[in-house]
């Protein structure tokens, strides 16, 4: 006779709740991942830190890492395009030519909220990466507000904008974000 679980059917909404576990899985995961990698990273240089090590701190298994993560490189990528991509999605409301003070007083304050990540980016001398995320929501942000900006003038700002921030980390912050964001710096042309 036929099996029985040929016979059987699985509920659309059955299907739905299993989709969804398994996208929740995956996130918290991944957001395990990453707690860990930054976690280690306070301590280790990236190319000290062994799979190994980071799914036991991350309390998952190493198909799990695989199943989500081509590398460390991938997951410190992840993380730094994260923040990125919220910090952008952050500056839309601004004009950017009428309300730069503005602007760049989110920018700093939110830049300060990400003063570790930024420490640890710099520490582990990574400029180049988070300049061409900068660089890749530059192009993206060009998009939304239909200007054309040449891939110049991105390679400027974004290594610019880097630049400044790497000074204030470097300072310690201990300039506040308000006396940085009244300096007059232009925001992108």
């Amino acid at each position: 006779g036929e099996s029985v679980l040929s016979e059987r059917n699985i509920s659309q909404k059955s299907l739905q709740n299993l989709s969804q576990y398994n996208k929740e899985h995956r996130r918290l995961t991944r957001e395990a991942l990453e707690t860990a990698l930054l976690a280690l990273l306070e301590s280790k240089e990236l190319a000290s830190i062994s799979i190994s090590e980071l799914v036991k701190r991350a309390g998952v298994s190493r198909n799990a890492y695989y199943r989500n993560y081509k590398s460390k490189e991938a997951i410190f990528e992840s993380i730094l395009e994260g923040s990125v991509k919220r910090i952008f999605a952050g500056l839309k409301p601004f004009n950017l030519k009428t309300q730069t003070y503005q602007a760049w007083l989110y920018l700093f304050s939110e830049a300060k909220k990400e003063g570790q990540l930024l420490a640890i980016l710099f520490r582990q001398n990574s400029e180049k990466l988070l300049i061409a995320i900068v660089a890749k929501r530059l192009r993206a942000y060009q998009k939304l507000t239909g200007k054309q900006l040449s891939q110049y003038i991105i390679s400027f700002w974004s290594n610019a904008i880097i630049s400044v921030l790497e000074k204030w980390v470097a300072e310690d912050m201990s300039v506040s974000e308000e006396e940085l964001a009244g300096i007059g710096l232009p925001l992108l042309p």
